[in-house]
């Protein structure tokens, strides 16, 4: 659609003027005034936060989401966030979501880390089922067992 092409103009220049600002992707659920709230308190000046309203994005809703028409509508957000060190980054997604906000972390590569892809079993079983030898892009799912990026059942270090 020709939404994809303006999604993230945003953050993009603003990433551009400021080599320290990153971003994640976030939705927000019915109560995101008061998730606005709580992120501002906690991180003041470290969150920049702008908004679009989505329709019907099934990876950004969930029980939280306002129903509109039959449609899923939701607050979604891609946050600049002021980068200091990765374990801040962490610690600013992981309250995002205990607090309820919905957040997909672009800085990773695997679908389990990405927070994108709720049901991995589901897709782990499709790898399985169409690429059985682990052949296409292996590593991108850490918890495939026949990875030979990664040490045993998809953890530690890669193997020789």
């Amino acid at each position: 659609m020709l939404t994809d092409y303006t999604w993230n103009h945003t953050t993009l220049w603003a990433m551009k003027s400021d080599p320290q600002l990153t971003y994640t992707q976030a939705g927000f659920g019915a109560d995101f005034s008061e998730q606005i709230a709580l992120l501002k308190q906690r991180f003041p000046g470290e969150i920049l936060l702008h908004f679009e309203w989505v329709a019907g994005n099934p990876k950004m809703v969930d029980e939280n989401a306002r129903h509109v028409a039959g449609e899923n509508i939701t607050l979604g957000s891609i946050p600049l966030i002021r980068f200091t060190t990765e374990e801040r980054l962490a610690e600013i997604m992981a309250y995002c979501r205990e607090i309820g906000v919905f957040i997909a972390n672009p800085h990773t590569y695997k679908l389990e880390e990405g927070g994108s892809h709720p049901n991995i079993a589901e897709k782990r079983a499709l790898k399985s089922r169409t690429d059985p030898h682990g052949l296409l892009n292996p590593g991108k799912m850490a918890s495939y067992p026949l990875n030979r990026f990664a040490g045993t059942a998809g953890q530690g270090a890669p193997t020789p």
